[in-house]
């Protein structure tokens, strides 16, 4: 699953310069992963408490 997103990042590697941004968008990769966990997680709890009534 990673290295499929890794190669996805190859042609903006390219374009902002290689290796200056790397952390940058593993950071904002890694967030947004979290975040979509988070939002998730959440989405799912509110459904249970609303079908429960």
């Amino acid at each position: 699953m990673s290295s499929s997103a890794l190669t996805s990042w190859d042609g903006l590697d390219k374009l902002t310069g290689g290796d200056i941004n790397a952390d940058l968008v593993d950071g904002v990769t890694f967030g947004l992963l979290i975040l979509v966990v988070v939002l998730s997680v959440y989405v799912n709890f509110f459904r249970r408490r609303r079908l429960r009534g």
